[in-house]
């Protein structure tokens, strides 16, 4: 009989990814730096500048949003590459984002820090694995808007941590991004779910002590199989 296996990633959600454990002084210097003002509300995008990331939605749906909101802001992290293949998407991209609420950063190391001083994470990818950066800002407490896709589905449970949108539809992205824009309860009732899902099933311990347990029982499998062919 065949065994169907899930192995999925996990975070250090104690050490590293832990919403309590960032200092104050460590934020607003972080906010000062970027130009973020105590009244704004972030979205932040972590990932490759590309097309197949949604990135072109999600600007757009942004743009539309900041039309009717002035404290909206949107904070990106990552960076254009001269080397992807799609340079006409490219060049259009860096036009796009020529708006002084869409802060870009570059890569950076101090994603946890980033996470802190953002209020929702958006992810509107086109295909996924199972997307590490969602699990870090679930474990940093944040809601979630990402595609309704194969991998972000086994992260985000829409109306219970976030929102799952339809892939390519900057109108769903808009519209659940001013959802989660103008209720700030709901923002804390998502975020406070994520990091109790992120806990439960993402916890980098347990996802090893998984691994573990599960290379050992295929072990002691094949060990047996082994002295009975004998």
């Amino acid at each position: 009989r065949d065994t169907l296996i899930h192995v999925s990633n996990g975070v250090d959600v104690t050490n590293k990814f832990n919403p309590n454990i960032i200092k104050n002084e460590v934020k607003e210097k972080l906010t000062s730096s970027l130009k973020i003002k105590r009244e704004d509300i972030v979205f932040i995008f972590i990932g490759r500048f590309v097309k197949e990331k949604g990135i072109f939605e999600l600007i757009d749906a942004f743009h539309k949003l900041k039309q009717e909101n002035s404290n909206a802001k949107l904070l990106m992290v990552g960076s254009i590459l001269d080397s992807e293949r799609d340079q006409q998407s490219q060049t259009l991209l860096r036009k796009k984002l020529k708006n002084s609420s869409i802060i870009t950063t570059g890569f950076r190391s101090d994603i946890a820090e980033l996470l802190s001083i953002s209020d929702v994470f958006v992810l509107p990818s086109y295909r996924e694995g199972l997307p590490l950066s969602i699990i870090e800002a679930m474990a940093m407490g944040k809601p979630i808007i990402a595609t309704d896709i194969r991998g972000c589905r086994e992260e985000v449970f829409h109306g219970e941590n976030g929102f799952l949108v339809k892939r390519g539809d900057s109108n769903d992205l808009y519209n659940r991004m001013h959802e989660l824009f103008i209720d700030q309860e709901k923002r804390h009732y998502f975020g406070k779910r994520s990091r109790e899902i992120s806990k439960e099933y993402f916890n980098e311990k347990k996802v090893i002590g998984k691994q573990i347990d599960l290379y050992e029982s295929l072990r002691h499998k094949i060990q047996r199989s082994t002295v009975q062919e004998r």
